[in-house]
C-alpha cells in the first residue's frame, strides 16, 4: 500500500473531521471529545485553536516525505500529550481544593489568582487536547500506523503518573501531602526519556488490514518491526 505526503489543506480538513467526530460521536480518548465539545462550543475559542493548529499542521506539510511527515505527526503528539497532562492530573486525581488551589498558585506565582491560573491551563487542555485528537485520527486513518493506536496512549499513561509525582512534591514542599515517590520519580523520568526517542526514531510500525495482513508502504520507505513494550521501556521528562 503506497501513501502519500499531505498537504496544509487536506491535513486541516481531516482535523476538522476529526474534531467534528469526536464531540458528535465520542471517541476512546475521553478528553478528546470533551475537549472536542468545548471547542465547538466557542466560536473565539475554535478560530484561536484553528490558526494554532494550522501551524502545526503547516510543520507536517513542510516536509516532503512519508516518512519526514509521519515522524513530524509523532513529535507533534507527544508535545500535545506533554501540553494536555497537567490539567487531566489535576482534573481526574484525589485532590482537595485547597490542593488544588496550592498547586496552581505555585506552578504560576505565590501572588497570582489561583482561580485564574486553573482557566489558563483549561484552555491550555482545551487546545491541546484537541489538536491531539486530530493527530492520532491522521496518524491513524492516513499513516496506518500502530504507533498512534495505543503506543502514545502509553505513553500518555506513564507521563501522568510523573506529573502525579511531580504535584505529590509540590505539595509536601506546602505541608498538604506526604511525598514517598522520590526515587520513583527519578525512574519515571529516566524510562520516560528512553520511550521519547524510540517513539522519534522507530520506523512505521504497520498496522493490520481486515485481512490480516499488514499495511506497508509500496516504495519502502518504512519497514515493519516488532513492537516493543512502553509499559517496561518508558517516557519522557516534565517540560
Amino acid at each position: 500500500m503506497a501513501f502519500r505526503v499531505f498537504s496544509r489543506n487536506k491535513l486541516m480538513e481531516a482535523s476538522e473531521e476529526a474534531l467534528t467526530s469526536a464531540a458528535v460521536t465520542g471517541t476512546r480518548i475521553e478528553s478528546h471529545a470533551i475537549a472536542a465539545e468545548r471547542l465547538l462550543e466557542d466560536t473565539r475559542s475554535f478560530q484561536a485553536w484553528e490558526s494554532q493548529h494550522a501551524r502545526l499542521m503547516q510543520s507536517v506539510a513542510d516536509r516532503s516525505t512519508v516518512s519526514g511527515q509521519l515522524f513530524t505527526l509523532r513529535e507533534q503528539a507527544l508535545h500535545q500529550i506533554h501540553r494536555k497532562a497537567l490539567f487531566e492530573v489535576m482534573r481526574d486525581g484525589d485532590w482537595s481544593q485547597a490542593e488544588r488551589l496550592y498547586f496552581f498558585q505555585m506552578l504560576y506565582d505565590r501572588r497570582a489568582d489561583p482561580y485564574a491560573a486553573i482557566l489558563n491551563e483549561h484552555r491550555a487542555f482545551v487546545q491541546a487536547a484537541s489538536s491531539h485528537c486530530c493527530l492520532i485520527a491522521i496518524g491513524d486513518r492516513f499513516m496506518h500506523d500502530a504507533v498512534f493506536d495505543s503506543w502514545l496512549a502509553d505513553y500518555a499513561e506513564d507521563y501522568h503518573r510523573y506529573i502525579r509525582y511531580h504535584v505529590l512534591s509540590v505539595l509536601e514542599q506546602g505541608g498538604l501531602r506526604s511525598d514517598p515517590s522520590g526515587e520513583l520519580r527519578f525512574n519515571e523520568k529516566a524510562k520516560l526519556q528512553e520511550a521519547r526517542q524510540h517513539i522519534l526514531k522507530i520506523p512505521r510500525v504497520p498496522k493490520l488490514s481486515r485481512s490480516g495482513q499488514p499495511l506497508r508502504v509500496a516504495t519502502g520507505d518504512t519497514q515493519r518491526l516488532p513492537r516493543l513494550s512502553l509499559s517496561r521501556t518508558g517516557k519522557i521528562a516534565l517540560k
